[in-house]
């Protein structure tokens, strides 16, 4: 598919649009300011990432009369916000058939970022380079404030966003699981499975939040009969727990093993290849 980016403007927008369609490739991603998301829907973009666009659709019309910045995807404007515009959203979603990757863990980081020490004890932080770290450290007083952000602010925009989720995923809305890692504070692998437990806060079942990163990848691909489940006759990448993660969505931590490109890796192998990966981290500081 292809990915857009910030910064299209309407014309331009039109004429990926346009030849996408014409030559069959989905284009998905990012929902411009000037584009903004009715034109995207209405367009049928494929998928749309971080739930961009959507806070600009829920605020009043006079507060987009250019006196606030709508900031980090909206997040300038979510003193605007207005839950009464949820409904038509959403339905226009739903009629567009399109797919979400909210990377809702990498916005809630963003308006309240965590601190050092918590940052530093986040599981595969020693498994990352120095100056990556040290960068995100960086970058976090950046974001301190950000559009002038109080807590009770990001708190509203927080929400605003699990509401969304919610309804979009009440209405049948498929979404895809995305973290958007490396970005700031986004460890790869865990910051994934904080985004899943994101999934199961804002009501879905174990099952659904499961399927996000499973069955719905295959979905969206069209590639159903090659992976996303554990049956015969599919590609076997699988992972295998220590404990039923349909009871217990905590259960994906509890990592036994990896089934890759034909190759088992037990839990032994997989620990080796990490301390070699720490150590290594370690000998580059």
């Amino acid at each position: 598919f292809l990915k857009l980016h910030p910064g299209l403007g309407r014309e331009v927008f039109a004429a990926i649009a346009a030849t996408a369609d014409e030559v069959g490739i989905a284009f998905e991603g990012h929902v411009s300011d000037d584009v903004g998301l009715r034109l995207a829907l209405g367009a049928r973009q494929r998928a749309i990432d971080h739930l961009d666009g959507y806070l600009q659709d829920l605020v009043a019309p006079e507060c987009l009369d250019g006196r606030l910045a709508p900031g980090f995807f909206g997040v300038g404007l979510t003193d605007c916000y207005d839950p009464a515009r949820l409904p038509d959203a959403v339905a226009a979603t739903v009629a567009a058939g399109t797919w979400m990757a909210p990377t809702q863990v990498l916005l809630e980081q963003w308006v309240d970022p965590p601190d050092e020490a918590a940052l530093r004890a986040r599981p595969g932080v020693r498994y990352l380079p120095r100056p990556v770290v040290e960068q995100w450290l960086r970058s976090r007083a950046s974001f301190l404030g950000l559009q002038g952000l109080t807590p009770g602010r990001a708190a509203r925009f927080t929400g605003a966003r699990r509401a969304l989720m919610a309804a979009l995923h009440e209405a049948g809305v498929p979404f895809l699981l995305a973290s958007d890692a490396p970005q700031v504070f986004n460890v790869p692998g865990d910051s994934t499975l904080a985004e899943l437990a994101l999934y199961a806060a804002i009501g879905m079942t174990s099952a659904e939040a499961l399927a996000t990163g499973t069955v719905n990848p295959a979905r969206y691909f069209g590639a159903e009969e090659i992976f996303g489940t554990v049956r015969e006759g599919l590609e076997a990448d699988l992972v295998l727990l220590g404990g039923n993660p349909l009871e217990d969505l905590g259960a994906t931590r509890r990592l036994e093993g990896v089934m890759l490109r034909g190759r088992w890796l037990a839990r032994a192998d997989l620990d080796a290849r990490l301390e070699a990966l720490a150590a290594r981290m370690a000998a580059d500081e």
